[in-house]
């Protein structure tokens, strides 16, 4: 996956970083990225999904910007 970066006149942003891992990013008109979101329960199986998707870059985290919710740290 690549992050999208792009143009606003409006904000001012600086790179990316998820984890210490680090990202291509590639020059894309304005609208033309994908933010994605996941909402995780604290117990049960969906942490452990979450790590696995992550670390082979897969599902929310094939997206240009994804960000994961829960109700605990």
């Amino acid at each position: 996956g690549a992050l999208t970066a792009i143009s606003n006149p409006d904000a001012i942003s600086g790179m990316a970083s998820h984890g210490g891992r680090s990202f291509p990013v590639l020059k894309r008109p304005a609208g033309q990225s994908l933010f994605c979101f996941s909402l995780m329960l604290p117990w049960g199986y969906e942490k452990g999904l979450l790590q696995l998707q992550y670390k082979k870059g897969q599902s929310i985290f094939g997206c240009d910007e994804y960000a994961v919710y829960s109700n605990q740290e």
